[in-house]
């Protein structure tokens, strides 16, 4: 309470606004249980970081800027991935633009200090799931944007020119990187990031858009085929926690859903509760949906992609 009430008022040292910009990341960190509470102080957290950005001379200490790169990539993959398991979060969201770029200068490769990887793939995750809260895509009921007069074909089009560059960027991108075993597990998990985004990209482009899809038929096997012959855990490491997700609600027979499943079981061994839960129920939500345990509104399980329906209060329901 003492850190919400000091953002109106300000805080008056770059040390304490630090301080309050790192405690309130952790805060979102330990409430990632509570979808809700994490995003306000995720949300939160933004607005103290654009405030120390906007100071001069601070976005150029060396000192500050691995800080400040680890809360901004702790903010968009978080959003990212929690704004699917709360149907109440649609006033939250809202569009932070280049708010970070700063930070991430377009030739600099370094690996992310938050998750691996490079940041470019959360932000991208955040920006279409920002994107689906905002516009409903399939959603006939939402006529207007939640979050201002912006036009959906113009979002739109700018998501489908970043994953572009993401995508045809995969290899230049670890010039950097140091160690064959670790630049192989990172261009494996990169390029199932990359495949699971496509399939969003693709459900939200054309929300009829089913499983049968050949361009996500494509994705899906290219990803299984890296899922049966690559070991992609670290860890404690969450990052393939929604890729695994969209993969499973795009998976077109049971049999690719059951080889989907069996590694997110993997994975849910190795995380922290909070994200072995919601991986947990994400892969139950499913299987229970495709044996019509659950009845939802939704027709095919990649509408999933569409529709947030938090899983975890519906399992607690049926």
């Amino acid at each position: 309470m003492e850190l919400r009430e000091s953002l109106p008022r300000g805080v008056q040292s770059a040390a304490e606004q630090n301080h309050a910009l790192v405690a309130v990341m952790f805060l979102g960190l330990l409430e990632i249980g509570d979808s809700r509470n994490a995003v306000t102080h995720f949300d939160m957290c933004q607005k103290l970081l654009l405030d120390r950005l906007s100071q001069e001379g601070v976005p150029k200490d060396p000192a500050l800027v691995k800080v400040y790169r680890l809360a901004a990539e702790c903010i968009m993959y978080n959003m990212a991935t929690l704004l699917q398991f709360d149907t109440r979060l649609d006033r939250i969201v809202s569009d932070w633009g280049p708010s970070f770029q700063c930070l991430f200068p377009a030739s600099d490769h370094e690996l992310s200090p938050f998750l691996g990887g490079f940041h470019d793939v959360y932000r991208l995750m955040m920006n279409i799931s920002v994107y689906v809260r905002t516009f409903r895509p399939g959603n006939s009921k939402q006529r207007d944007p939640i979050a201002g007069n912006q036009d959906s074909s113009q979002r739109l089009a700018t998501l489908q020119a970043e994953f572009d560059m993401l995508e045809n960027n995969i290899p230049a991108s670890y010039d950097r990187v140091e160690g064959e075993k670790q630049t192989r597990l990172y261009i494996a998990k990169q390029r199932i990031s990359v495949l699971a985004l496509k399939i969003h990209l693709s459900k939200i482009t054309e929300p009829a858009t089913l499983a049968s899809n050949v361009l996500v038929r494509q994705s899906v096997q290219e990803a299984l085929q890296i899922l049966r012959h690559e070991d992609l855990r670290e860890p404690g490491n969450p990052a393939l926690r929604w890729p695994l997700t969209i993969l499973a609600c795009a998976a077109e027979s049971e049999m690719d859903l059951e080889v989907v499943i069996a590694r997110m079981k993997e994975f849910e061994l190795i995380l922290d509760p909070s994200n072995a839960f919601k991986l947990r129920c994400s892969y139950i939500f499913l299987q229970r949906s495709v044996k019509g345990i659950i009845q939802t509104s939704l027709k095919t399980p990649i509408d999933t992609l569409l529709e947030p329906m938090c899983p975890a209060k519906l399992l607690s329901e049926s």
